[in-house]
């Protein structure tokens, strides 16, 4: 998936759709900045990965790299921003829900947990998009 978000918007990352996320699941989103947001910041709500498991925030050349229960809030104005999460086959947690929105925004919206859909805000609308079993999920 690629996201645009610009001044006041935001977009959420979820690992799974349910309470755990399954072995072998392998995702990637892209968060382009928009000329209108000066940068982004990819916050998470909730943070635990099974051991072994990976959450990975690519921002313009720098790697930050997330196990276990550890997420510190990562902020970039590069033009785009990625990020990744690989599970192994051996174990499966309650994942991860982050949420990438330009920090310079007039008013922010934090989304509110969905099961099994997710909700985009972009300058006070909210947009639902239901989406697949067993993936990540981001818009």
């Amino acid at each position: 998936h690629t996201v645009k978000i610009g001044s006041g918007g935001s977009s959420v990352f979820r690992t799974q759709e349910g309470d755990t996320y399954g072995a072998k699941t392998n995702c990637m989103a892209k968060y382009i900045k928009q000329k209108s947001c000066k940068k982004l910041e990819v916050t998470c709500s909730s943070f635990d990965l099974g051991k072994g498991d990976i959450l990975m925030v690519k921002a313009g050349k720098k790697k930050y790299k997330f196990k276990g229960t550890n997420f510190s809030p990562v902020t970039s104005t590069s033009k785009a921003t990625v990020v990744m999460f690989k599970s192994n086959k051996k174990q499966n947690g309650p994942g991860a829900e982050c949420t990438i929105a330009c920090s310079d925004a007039e008013q922010t919206t934090t989304p509110a947990p969905t099961t099994g859909r997710v909700q985009m805000f972009r300058g006070g609308i909210s947009i639902t998009i239901l989406t697949k079993k067993n993936s990540c999920f981001s818009k």
